[in-house]
């Protein structure tokens, strides 16, 4: 890490001037510390009457600057172009001038190891200018919760109502341009049939085994008490039915905390 600070900066000196924005991209928290450390290191070497980072001049921010104890976060987080931001920025739409990734892995807080990088985590930090991705459906992934809602408005009432759903969805649409994406054998009529039906199958079967559905004369759907909590508060029927499997009436706080913090939701923020 500490041999590609020196290169870091030359290459934002030379492809990022006049206030263009770069992002570099570092293992942990820690390493985004020590980056922005010896980036302004080197900046003060070369420039020591005007550091290239800064966005205003020194004498502007001095009553800011008073206010804050720590001294790094008064040499760092004062200067406007070195600010820290969490890994997810890169699926977002910031435009950047120069991108620089020192390592080729990050910390899984998760797994407590360094994991190396997903194979399309690289071609977003190049941004892929030239070859964008095919925009494609997640509805499969959270299919569960969709059905349970569309259950508990009366828009979903029998299995036949669930396949009609799905065909007038942006999944349906993709599945013959992309169909290994959600492998698929096969794009003919038979094969997305197959597809659609045991999709639905399965995602009804998952909704009554956790008691937010009922499903009569292996065809009718009706709505239960879970169902429709889930759907009201718009929560993860896995959530649900954790809490009703867990809570009881002598749960103490310490056991109410762990039945919250147990909560599927949670599993979309980074450790």
């Amino acid at each position: 890490m500490q041999a590609m600070m020196k290169p870091t900066y030359t290459a934002i000196v030379q492809h990022a001037k006049s206030g263009k924005p770069a992002i570099v991209f570092v293992p942990t928290r820690k390493h985004v510390r020590l980056t922005a450390v010896y980036l302004m290191t080197y900046s003060s070497v070369e420039n020591e009457e005007s550091l290239a980072f800064w966005l205003q001049f020194p004498e502007e921010l001095i009553p800011f600057v008073g206010k804050i104890s720590e001294q790094t976060l008064r040499e760092l987080y004062l200067k406007e172009w070195t600010t820290c931001m969490r890994f997810a920025v890169l699926w977002g739409t910031i435009v950047i001038t120069l991108g620089g990734c020192n390592g080729p892995q990050y910390y899984d807080g998760r797994e407590k190891a360094h994991t190396d990088y997903s194979f399309t985590d690289p071609f977003q930090m190049m941004r892929f200018l030239h070859e964008a991705f095919p925009v494609e459906s997640h509805l499969h992934h959270v299919l569960h919760e969709n059905f349970n809602a569309e259950v508990v408005a009366g828009v979903v009432e029998n299995k036949q109502d669930a396949v009609n759903y799905l065909t007038w969805t942006f999944v349906d649409r993709r599945l013959t341009q992309n169909p290994n994406s959600y492998n698929l054998q096969g794009v003919s009529h038979r094969h997305l049939s197959d597809h659609h039906s045991e999709l639905v199958e399965n995602t009804l079967s998952d909704l009554e085994s956790s008691k937010c559905i009922a499903i009569e004369d292996d065809m009718d759907l009706y709505p239960l008490n879970l169902g429709m909590t889930a759907s009201h508060y718009c929560i993860s029927y896995t959530t649900i039915e954790r809490f009703s499997s867990s809570l009881t009436s002598k749960t103490k706080m310490k056991g109410l905390l762990e039945i919250l913090a147990s909560a599927s939701e949670y599993a979309q923020l980074p450790i």
